[in-house]
């Protein structure tokens, strides 16, 4: 069949043609205004894959590909934990806004099973991904661009104080350690 034989066949059939035409398009127009509006807001974090905690080299550089694609994976998560979700709930009070549970698709309740239902919905809506660099893209989507976009940082700014957190602790340990052991020596 050629290119001239394929033309005369649409032509004779072209009130079939046009038919499955209108109907695919009025089936993607219909299923395109069913379907709820989503909004994706992107964040990207850049980590710093220097090895703090090595006391050989200052500052040593994850040189090994497998290494360093290890601590991007520990990276992302810990981004998507649900620890640092909590922190996102907590930190814009999502529990006690109407206007972002809607967002996330849930209703006002009590207790403490609507902070794990929360802190779950955030999670599932939660997506971070790495790649070949040091840059973790982290997005957020829901039916709110304004809460998707507020959330999406919230979880930036969290990752960062986890982060923190982590780093300073076993410091904060070692320091009060320091101090009993310094607290016995005085009173001996």
């Amino acid at each position: 069949m050629n290119l001239r034989q394929l033309l005369r066949a649409l032509i004779a059939r072209r009130r079939v043609f046009f038919v499955a035409l209108g109907a695919v398009v009025l089936a993607a127009t219909l299923a395109s205004l069913m379907m709820s509006k989503s909004y994706r807001a992107t964040v990207s974090l850049l980590v710093d894959t220097r090895d703090e905690q090595s006391l050989g080299d200052a500052l040593r550089p994850l040189v090994l590909p497998q290494e360093r694609m290890s601590y991007l994976q520990t990276q992302v998560d810990i981004l998507t934990s649900p620890k640092v979700a909590r922190a996102v709930a907590q930190e814009l009070r999502l529990e006690e806004t109407p206007g972002a549970l809607a967002a996330l698709g849930m209703k006002r309740g009590r207790g403490e099973r609507t902070e794990e239902l929360l802190v779950e919905v955030l999670r599932r809506n939660f997506k971070a991904e790495t790649s070949q660099s040091s840059v973790i893209q982290a997005s957020f989507t829901c039916a709110d661009p304004r809460w998707a976009a507020a959330i999406a940082n919230a979880y930036a700014q969290a990752y960062v104080d986890t982060m923190l957190e982590l780093r300073v602790a076993p410091t904060r340990k070692a320091a009060a350690w320091f101090d009993e052991q310094l607290k016995g020596l005085r009173a001996n």
